[in-house]
């Protein structure tokens, strides 16, 4: 789960869910950002991709209640999925395998545009309607982690 302590960085960021009750502050730059495909993110994202913008977890502090779902991606990663429980705002995502590494929901930031896609991933999963931008490098499956 994110760190709930206080972090002093030159950058910070802030995200937070629909209704204001989960507020996130991120003291780094973001490392990197993709839109996925997989059948889990089409769940979150409500029918399309996910764009997940990954940043160090030692950065992230949050104020607010989140409730956390585990569950297993189809990359075989054992996840935590973190959502607000009033408005249900998808907000996080935390793979077990890189506890160094926070993913947030870009809808969620407070400045959407602060990173677009570097990638798109879990194309083969994407339904035969998506749109994928030719402008990014697309991958079928999972690639390897940004750190």
């Amino acid at each position: 789960m994110p760190d709930t302590t206080a972090h002093t960085a030159h950058t910070a960021h802030t995200a937070g869910c629909l209704c204001g009750d989960v507020r996130i502050t991120i003291a780094a730059a973001p490392i990197a950002a993709r839109m996925c495909w997989c059948r889990l993110c089409q769940y979150l994202g409500g029918g399309s991709a996910t764009v997940n913008v990954c940043f160090p977890s030692d950065a992230v502090t949050t104020t607010g209640e989140v409730c956390w779902h585990d569950s297993i991606a189809d990359s075989g990663n054992a996840m935590k999925r973190g959502f607000c429980p009033t408005c249900g705002t998808p907000l996080f995502s935390l793979a077990e395998s890189r506890p160094h590494l926070t993913f947030i929901r870009a809808g969620a930031l407070d400045d959407p545009a602060l990173i677009g896609p570097q990638a798109v991933i879990w194309t083969d999963a994407a339904p035969d309607w998506a749109h994928h931008d030719p402008d990014l490098p697309h991958y079928p499956a999972q690639i390897p982690p940004v750190a």
